[in-house]
């Protein structure tokens, strides 16, 4: 509750100031623009014809309430006046009034001038000030890019070393897998050059073994046709001394088994020699 009556006094307030700020601006307009006026009329009487000193002074004194008042229609209007009425006072030979009126215009002129160079100096450090103002915060803000420019080289930098670094790793690692590659292909490649000596080695063997059955085959007819003429020499041998009773006969007997027995065992090798040499040579 005494928040909204503070809140409202303070509204209050400010509402009371602001109409006796728009009263008195409208009192001052009134009061310049009524004060231009009559100076209007006292410049307009000041210039009449054969005027009497005596007007002159009523004149001067009517232009007491102006001798302090500047302002753009006043100016120009009231020193006119001066000089109208400084002339007038001539005329009439009153010289002393004239040279004091024409010194107040001179007076005046100076204090116009010199509110003039003061409002025009004030205008200009205003406008320096202005502008000075405005170049500290284009240079402020030239300072904030400078400095944001500064942060985004230095992150720039430090992504380009971060990419620079991982991408030397990433070569480094290819090298490694590309260079395993190529020991793993070396190694294959030698395995299968000695595969293939190998399979070389060994079919020359076969072929040599083939070459040899097929030159051997005619040889190994005839031998076992000796053997088994042999067998058959020795088996009729072997009959005709198996009746007699000879103890030398009987040696000669088991002579001719164990012969016998030798050349069964001479045929059979014989026989796998022959089949060897068959299937080598069919292989080939």
């Amino acid at each position: 509750m005494v928040t909204v009556l503070m809140s409202t006094l303070n509204s209050s307030c400010k509402m009371k100031k602001l109409l006796i700020l728009i009263l008195l601006s409208a009192i001052y307009s009134f009061s310049y623009g009524q004060g231009q006026a009559e100076l209007q009329a006292i410049n307009s009487k000041s210039k009449t014809i054969y005027i009497k000193a005596e007007a002159l002074d009523q004149l001067m004194i009517s232009l007491r309430p102006f001798e302090n008042k500047h302002g753009d229609g006043i100016d120009t209007l009231l020193m006119d006046t001066y000089l109208t009425i400084s002339k007038g006072y001539a005329e009439n030979n009153h010289f002393k009034q004239g040279y004091e009126v024409y010194n107040k215009y001179l007076t005046y002129k100076i204090a116009s001038l010199q509110l003039y160079k003061s409002k025009t100096i004030a205008t200009a450090a205003s406008s320096i000030n202005t502008r000075r103002q405005k170049d500290n915060a284009a240079q402020l803000e030239l300072q904030n890019s400078i400095n944001q420019l500064t942060i985004d080289i230095d992150d720039l930098g430090s992504d380009r070393s971060a990419f620079k670094k991982y991408f030397s790793l990433a070569i480094i690692i290819l090298s490694l897998i590309f260079a395993s590659m190529l020991v793993n292909y070396g190694i294959k490649f030698k395995n299968l050059k000695n595969t293939i000596k190998e399979n070389k080695d060994s079919m020359l063997t076969n072929h040599r073994l083939g070459t040899l059955g097929r030159f051997a085959k005619g040889y190994q007819k005839e031998t076992f046709k000796s053997i088994v003429a042999t067998e058959n020499t020795i088996a009729q041998i072997k009959s005709e001394i198996k009746s007699s009773t000879d103890p030398n006969f009987k040696k000669a007997d088991l002579l001719c088994s164990s012969i016998l027995k030798a050349t069964s065992e001479l045929k059979g090798i014989n026989m796998r020699s022959l089949l060897m040499g068959r299937f080598m040579f069919a292989l080939i």
